[in-house]
């Protein structure tokens, strides 16, 4: 590996509107006896009109390459449910309803008995496992953002950045909803023979007669594991505040502090199959906008601490929402998304003397439960 940083002009060269200009590089080599070689770098730089102001921007190219787990876990026995998706509820749902329902359809009239299958409530066996032939994790991401210093308020900074992230071949472990959603929501699709429709449909032992799926425990119904994606795509914008200020001019002890963390997700798409992707954004597990404060004082001998963490509001789902009167879509969930909610924790502590520190620390302090359902 190898690195640079120049520091191309400084304040002391006293250049109007540039105050200070810095380009860095890096790059690294990377041999993998079982994925091979793989060069990564990264280029970027700063630059100051002023003090107070910072614009800095990079490009990096990097990779990963599969765990040992991912590559050479052993083939092991498990037990899960198969989804009926050419049942009644679910065939005109998904990212891609006319696909899904063309490829039932057709699946259907082969198979008139095969929904309702009992394997989409009543567990069957399946096999998982590591990948040997799994390839590095590729990404391409560009970051562009300020920092701001106001020399009127010392000790201040502020960072707002934007991101953009593009990963190829992410490694991701394969789920049976994976596999049935690649078979049945798939462009491709074989309707001559629609138990082999695809790869995916490939994937899913089923009955020739019946056409549902096989509960044999001597064989695995659906084959899954770790395999490498299509892609991961992410765009946001991240921002972080610091500010401390010490209280001696005020004739306290100490030091006030204030630190705060930040993240709108403009947009993420989780393609595993690159079978009817869609966003993962905004729904359950990834808010739109999240973000922390966390408050500090401090002196000699003790001091308290409040972080507040924030949780936008987060949609159950993207797919099959009802968004106009009620009755005018396909959605029948109860609730269509989470409020965006705060938890609040605290600590005090005791430092009596440089070799001994005493912690009081409760989270959740206001003993936040869940989203409030018909007063529950």
């Amino acid at each position: 590996f190898g690195e640079v940083f120049a520091p191309i002009i400084s304040a002391e060269n006293e250049i109007p509107f540039i105050c200070g200009l810095q380009a860095f590089g890096r790059v690294r080599y990377v041999n993998n006896t079982v994925n091979g070689g793989f060069t990564s770098w990264a280029a970027g730089g700063s630059y100051m009109p002023i003090r107070d102001v910072e614009f800095r921007g990079n490009f990096t190219k990097s990779f990963r390459s599969p765990a040992i787990t991912e590559l050479f876990l052993p083939t092991v026995n498990a037990f899960s449910t198969v989804g009926d998706l050419c049942s009644p509820a679910n065939i005109g749902l998904g990212a891609a309803p006319a696909t899904r329902r063309r490829n039932c359809e057709a699946f259907l009239a082969r198979f008139p008995n095969a929904t309702p299958d009992p394997a989409n409530n009543a567990t069957v066996p399946i096999q998982t496992g590591g990948n040997p032939n799994l390839e590095n994790e590729q990404a391409n991401a560009w970051t562009v953002g300020v920092i701001l210093r106001p020399s009127f308020i010392p000790r201040l900074s502020i960072t707002v950045d934007y991101v953009n992230i593009d990963l190829e071949k992410p490694i991701t472990n394969l789920t049976v909803a994976n596999v049935v959603s690649g078979c049945f929501d798939n462009e491709s699709f074989n309707a001559s023979d629609p138990l082999n429709g695809n790869a995916f449909c490939s994937l899913i032992r089923r009955d020739p007669n019946t056409g549902r799926v096989i509960n044999d425990p001597a064989t695995p119904a659906v084959r899954t594991g770790f395999v490498n994606g299509q892609e991961i795509k992410f765009r946001g914008i991240q921002s972080t505040l610091n500010y401390s200020v010490p209280l001696t001019g005020m004739g306290l002890p100490g030091t006030f502090s204030i630190g705060a963390d930040a993240l709108y997700t403009k947009y993420r798409l989780n393609n595993t199959t690159g079978v009817a992707p869609s966003r993962s954004d905004g729904i359950l597990g990834d808010p739109a906008f999240a973000g922390q404060v966390r408050l500090r004082y401090a002196n000699k001998y003790w001091g308290l601490n409040t972080t507040i963490n924030y949780t936008g509001e987060q949609l159950f789902s993207r797919l099959n929402r009802e968004v106009g009167p009620p009755g005018s879509g396909p959605d029948a969930r109860e609730l269509d998304k989470l409020n965006d909610y705060a938890t609040v924790s605290a600590g005090l502590f005791f430092d009596p003397t440089d070799t001994f520190r005493f912690t009081v620390a409760v989270t959740n302090l206001f003993n936040r439960q869940g989203e409030e359902y018909f007063g529950v």
